[in-house]
């Protein structure tokens, strides 16, 4: 599920299609753009929080997620 796709999905459906693990790669992928641009920013307790989301994200999506190594 690209980020757009889990976007949409979020904003217009009003039913719960989304698995569990495809909304968990969705927000890893959230959390990794976000990391991107605070880490430009230097903001380290910022940059930190979201590692430990994409992480537990990544964990959560399993092979669901689109996220390099």
């Amino acid at each position: 599920m690209t980020t757009a796709e889990g976007a949409r999905a979020y904003e217009t459906d009003t039913t719960p299609s989304a698995s569990a693990e495809d909304v968990a790669a969705y927000v890893a992928t959230m959390a990794r753009d976000l990391n991107k641009l605070v880490s430009r920013h230097d903001l380290a307790t910022l940059s930190y929080l979201l590692e430990l989301i994409q992480l537990e994200a990544t964990r959560t999506a399993g092979s669901k997620s689109d996220l390099p190594d």
